[in-house]
């Protein structure tokens, strides 16, 4: 016995509607590609108008910087170069083996930073 041919209802949303030949079709908006950056093309960014800024990153993110009372002394940037010279030999802790040792040279020095060189490391 042959099962008759039912059509299901269906639930239209209000941006969807049927067109001449009853297949489904999207409204205008549905169909433009959704696409982040067209909705903040408005806006310029910090690239556009050449180095970026902190100033202008709070005003525009709306945002408040924290007072600099919150950090304390230990945690700002030294004020004055280390003694270090590229050559120079120091020992330190092996990153991945904390348990050995290892003999480092100064490969750069860059303001209060050091590039260290594992000497000997296999």
């Amino acid at each position: 016995m042959k099962q008759p041919n039912r059509k299901r209802k269906l639930n239209m949303d209000s941006k969807e509607r049927l067109d001449q030949d009853g297949r489904l079709e999207q409204a205008e908006e549905e169909k433009k590609p959704k696409d982040s950056t067209t909705a903040l093309s408005h806006v310029p960014s910090a690239a556009a108008q050449g180095a970026w800024s902190w100033e202008w990153y709070l005003k525009e993110q709306k945002a408040v910087a924290a007072p600099v009372e919150l950090f304390s002394k230990d945690q700002s940037f030294p004020e004055h170069e280390n003694g270090f010279q590229i050559g120079m030999r120091l020992e330190g802790i092996d990153p991945r083996h904390p348990s050995v040792f290892c003999v480092l040279s100064v490969a750069e020095v860059c303001g209060y930073r050091l590039r260290l060189h594992f000497d000997g490391y296999l």
